[in-house]
């Protein structure tokens, strides 16, 4: 018990002031350090209020492809992961948009062999279908820090897929505008299947890797807190 106390205090150490949010095992949780593959106009870095304090960010250099994904993009980042087979998992990014600016805060995200929910293969990497991450929440709506989104709010399309086999799968982010960060990315069949981790705008929330307990065994439920010192 004093060694599981001693880890959880050095979890909320870690990330300082940011809110915690434990997930649930079945939760895919990628930080930037999990994209081991990055090309053209990524770069990775320091940042002390990314998860695991690094983030991907592209340079803006007024670059955009506004109109579809690439089937060979020159700039983009990609990860592998562990996910179940026929399993609806809802998809997260938490992105800053380089100086507030809604020309600076939009990806899209491609998936080695994701189905929709007829079963139709949908936002392939080596396509030209991607989903479109926008951080914008609204026309005209404001910009400011980090934020969670999974779409774009003149889109509408769902932010679900599924994947017709257990096991190892390719998330691909490729840039639909240069000036945009990201740190997190969730992959959600349970926690966050309904509800984004955090807020849109000037959010401080990472989504721990400790996965949740399953019943029956005790847990610690992560919240912003003080600790003591002696």
């Amino acid at each position: 018990m004093k060694r599981a106390c001693i880890s959880i205090l050095a979890l909320m150490l870690l990330v300082g002031a940011a809110a915690i949010r434990i997930h649930a095992a079945d939760d895919v949780v990628l930080y930037a350090s999990d994209f081991t593959a990055a090309h053209g106009n990524w770069a990775l870095g320091p940042n002390s209020t990314a998860a695991n304090g690094q983030l991907f960010a592209s340079t803006d250099q007024g670059w955009s492809s506004v109109n579809s994904a690439l089937a060979s993009p020159s700039d983009y980042l990609e990860a592998t992961f562990n996910a179940n087979a026929v399993t609806p998992y809802h998809v997260w990014l938490r992105l800053r948009a380089g100086n507030d600016s809604k020309v600076n805060d939009s990806v899209w995200v491609q998936f080695s062999d994701a189905v929709d929910a007829g079963g139709a293969a949908v936002f392939g990497i080596g396509t030209s279908s991607g989903l479109l991450v926008n951080l914008q929440s609204c026309n005209g709506c404001a910009l400011s820090g980090w934020g969670w989104m999974d779409g774009a709010y003149w889109v509408a399309r769902a932010s679900t897929v599924s994947f017709t086999t257990t096991g190892a799968h390719t998330v691909r982010i490729q840039t639909r505008e240069d000036g945009v960060s990201i740190d997190q990315v969730v992959i959600s069949a349970a926690t966050y299947l309904t509800n984004a981790p955090g807020p849109v705008i000037n959010d401080a929330t990472i989504v721990a890797k400790v996965p949740r307990p399953h019943r029956g065994v005790a847990h610690f439920r992560a919240r912003r807190r003080h600790f003591p010192v002696s």
